[in-house]
């Protein structure tokens, strides 16, 4: 207690001072003659903190127990009395709590609507893009309408010299042109030949197309049955010594460019190695419809329905030169399938895998194969360049 220089001055105990310490509890008077003041300092009854000196030493495990000790007096959720100041920085703590937690609730709500927004966002892409895909796949099945109409009135042409078929059939190729150029634009913007794609899956894409299938509908174990038959064909010599032959016959440019001239894939080259090694005179086994003869082994019959002529040793399997069987210029192609919007290679796998001969199961994928792997031999080990190297059979 201090005095301020008053009249009637502060004194304890009969004397007058100027500074009287309180400690637990002061009794004075105010004045020589004045009223007695008591004051009594009250303490809360508390546990005790310890406080230590630098100079003391914590024993092990004591300095989280002090620490625990000091957050539970200020932050705890005790209800036991405490000082003023105490008080005031539990209040405070309570506050920031409260504001703390709000903001988090406000941050948590955020994220949430943003992953919502996200969600929905991918939601719609996929929408777009599954929408993107149907609208190619219907430009795509289109075309190949259009490819039969074409050859229906080039057909038609032929027998009657019409100009107006003449005339359709510009008109429909200017349609496919057109829907050509449209089925590539969305190729591009869906990405299917990724730049990060391998150049054999990128090939197997391409071949696909090339022989009338739609790469969006390829199934995805198509690209690991076609692998494992190029691995087939490149553990024997059979591959490398049939393109030789085909070379040094001249077979591969005039067979290529006879199949350009019908509109057909120049790629078919390679049933030729599949059907007789590229041997025109080769006769396969009896079969129930005859023996099919000649570098692309047709039966009789196949070969009377394209105008063969077929010689008088039709059932033998000896070459006959007077059977067109053997001219491998006048037998370049089949035809095309019925209806190729309906009928196409990927649903005979959906729906019909089992039922397929494993003959011509192996036969269809064998060719395949070997069109992959003539577009860039290289790639696949061998040391010679694409047989079919006019850039019209691009």
């Amino acid at each position: 207690m201090r005095d301020q220089h008053s009249a009637n001055g502060l004194f304890v105990n009969g004397q007058r001072l100027d500074v009287a310490p309180v400690g637990q509890a002061l009794t004075f008077r105010l004045g020589v003659k004045g009223p007695f003041v008591s004051i009594e300092v009250e303490r809360p009854k508390t546990q005790e903190v310890p406080v230590l000196r630098p100079s003391q030493q914590l024993p092990v495990g004591s300095e989280t127990q002090v620490i625990s000790s000091y957050m539970e007096r200020y932050f705890g959720k005790g209800d036991e009395p405490a000082g003023e100041h105490t008080m005031m920085v539990r209040r405070a703590f309570q506050k920031v709590q409260k504001k703390q937690k709000w903001r988090y609730r406000w941050i948590a709500m955020v994220l949430i609507l943003l992953l919502l927004g996200a969600l929905g966002y991918a939601y719609i892409l996929r929408l777009q893009v599954r929408k993107q895909q149907n609208l190619a796949k219907d430009l795509f099945y289109n075309m190949k309408i259009i490819d039969l109409s074409i050859a229906n009135v080039e057909k038609e042409v032929m027998d009657s010299h019409s100009q107006q078929g003449l005339e359709q059939i510009r008109q429909n190729k200017n349609r496919r042109k057109d829907l050509q150029k449209n089925y590539d634009d969305f190729l591009t913007t869906l990405n299917v030949y990724d730049p990060k794609m391998t150049e054999q899956d990128r090939l197997i894409l391409r071949m696909a197309r090339v022989f009338g299938e739609c790469e969006l509908d390829m199934p995805p174990e198509f690209k690991e049955e076609v692998n494992n038959y190029i691995g087939q064909w490149k553990s024997t010599r059979k591959y490398p010594n049939d393109v030789k032959l085909a070379i040094e016959k001249g077979y591969a440019p005039t067979i290529e460019q006879e199949f350009l001239a019908q509109d057909l894939p120049p790629q078919f080259f390679y049933l030729g190695m599949v059907e007789s090694d590229f041997n025109a005179y080769v006769s396969g086994p009896q079969t129930y419809a005859g023996i099919a003869k000649g570098m692309w082994q047709f039966i009789p019959q196949t070969a009377v329905q394209y105008g063969l002529k077929i010689g008088p040793l039709a059932d033998s399997r000896q070459p006959d030169p007077g059977d067109d069987r053997h001219h491998w210029d006048l037998a370049t192609h089949e035809g095309m399938p019925e209806n190729p919007k309906e009928r196409n290679f990927w649903k005979l796998l959906a729906e019909h895998k089992a039922e397929i001969p494993k003959e011509t199961y192996n036969y269809v994928f064998s060719i395949f194969a070997a069109s992959v792997i003539g577009e860039n031999p290289r790639l696949f080990g061998f040391d010679f360049d694409n047989p079919l190297g006019h850039p019209e059979s691009k």
